[in-house]
């Protein structure tokens, strides 16, 4: 994970964006970042409101307190918020923001007990399986990261998910001298995302009629949209774009040339963080190069695997045979990285 900051900010009109139909439809959400003063006097509002209308504000400010360095406040919000359960947030998206308020506070146990909430039929899954890996790596447990993030990169889900996990893994990786792994990570990227980036210029171009929008637009006539509705649609679009608040006021309001607009500005901004991720790997390919070609030869002393006790059953890993019901369930037993001593990640 880049900067939590930088997450939150990115992706809390995202967040906004999962309101269920029905009472939330009477409350507004904030759209832009406040100001400072005017956060801290709806807080201040905030303990005289009652009912559903102070679980809203809760929600709605509880979000930006993460932004304006007001975590441990924002944490108490997000707990009130999911002990009232109210039917109008989905708590799978405030089951996030909370993981992520605690990943920000270094409280990386915490986070991962909110990232383990959020169910595998849930429209958030994905971003929570991807910041479970990263907070186990904050903790120092390569083997739980790369055994979660090994899970997106499945042909599952290898087509739906942003760039980060491909650079996440080619890392996680290098961590442990798989140079072979990591090249093949930056190849399954190149494949998996170069018609992607093809989609994404032609829509940041042109802001015109598009047969993918138009289908988005359908389901959105036919009620809640999510990652699963949109199918094969999913590949062409920019990154849960179904969830940006100002594309669904668009959508709701049935303006062709708004919806348009905003997909094109979607699909641009994800180029920008498509470019770099491919800097990203590019550095971690040059490392590789730099270490089989330029750095001493490493000792003889090959990594190691756990050995499993007489009560545990080991498989042999075949990458390219998956189990569904494995998925999410991965665990990989890691250690020794030879001729790296002293290096860091």
């Amino acid at each position: 994970m880049n900067s939590l900051l930088k997450i939150l900010s990115l992706t809390l009109a995202l967040l906004i964006g999962s309101l269920q139909v029905g009472a939330a439809n009477d409350f507004q959400p904030v759209t832009r970042i406040p100001s400072k003063a005017y956060y801290k006097k709806m807080r201040a509002k905030i303990p005289h409101l009652k009912g559903d209308q102070q679980i809203w504000q809760k929600w709605q400010f509880a979000r930006w307190g993460a932004l304006f360095n007001d975590s441990k406040w924002a944490t108490q919000q997000l707990q009130d918020v999911i002990a009232a359960k109210p039917k109008f947030i989905d708590l799978n998206a405030v089951h996030l923001t909370l993981g992520r308020v605690y990943f920000q506070r270094q409280l990386f146990t915490e986070a991962l007990k909110e990232y383990n909430q959020i169910g595998k039929g849930s429209d958030f899954w994905l971003e929570a399986t991807e910041e479970k890996a990263w907070t186990y790596l904050r903790m120092g447990k390569i083997d739980q990261a790369m055994a979660t993030n090994s899970t997106l990169l499945t042909p599952y889900f290898d087509r739906v998910i942003s760039a980060e996990p491909f650079y996440l893994q080619a890392l996680l990786k290098l961590s442990v001298c798989d140079y072979p792994a990591v090249l093949e990570t930056t190849g399954l990227f190149k494949k998996r995302y170069k018609e992607r980036v093809l989609n994404l210029e032609s829509l940041a171009q042109n802001s015109s009629i598009d047969k993918n929008a138009l289908a988005l637009m359908q389901k959105a006539s036919a009620g809640k949209i999510t990652q699963t509705s949109l199918g094969e649609h999913t590949l062409h679009l920019p990154y849960n774009s179904h969830r940006d608040v100002i594309l669904q006021n668009a959508l709701h309001k049935n303006i062709p040339d708004q919806v348009f607009t905003r997909l094109s500005q979607l699909a641009r901004e994800e180029l920008k963080a498509t470019q770099i991720i491919i800097r990203k790997l590019h550095v971690i390919e040059a490392e590789v190069i730099h270490r089989v070609h330029g750095a001493p030869k490493p000792s003889d002393k090959s990594p190691t695997i756990k050995v499993a006790d007489s009560n545990t059953l080991v498989f042999s890993h075949d990458p390219k045979e998956i189990w569904i019901d494995e998925l999410d369930d991965l665990n990989f037993g890691l250690k020794n990285c030879p001729g790296t001593k002293g290096q860091k990640l």
